[in-house]
């Protein structure tokens, strides 16, 4: 069970697990709370968000450990007849 949580808006959460500061959201939130992260993996943050991509990072304890790049494919919405 988490020991302190908190959710920056538009950024994403921090909190306190097992003695363990986790952070999981943008990487501005990971950078503001002292994370580094190399310049390749900048790069790699870049490119996915110049092809529309999401990237959400995980760290702990200040070190970055995961990340995931995610899409939502937004499909066709079909009027129905009896509106139009």
């Amino acid at each position: 069970m988490p020991e302190r949580c908190a959710g920056e808006s538009g950024q994403g959460i921090s909190g306190t697990v097992n003695g363990h500061q986790l952070l999981i959201g943008t990487e501005a939130l990971v950078t503001s709370e002292g994370c580094l992260i190399s310049p390749a993996y900048q790069q790699s943050i870049a490119d996915c968000r110049s092809q529309g991509l999401t990237t959400v990072l995980i760290a702990v304890d200040g070190n970055w450990r995961r990340s995931v790049a995610s899409a939502t494919a937004c499909a066709p919405i079909r009027v129905p007849r009896w509106i139009t």
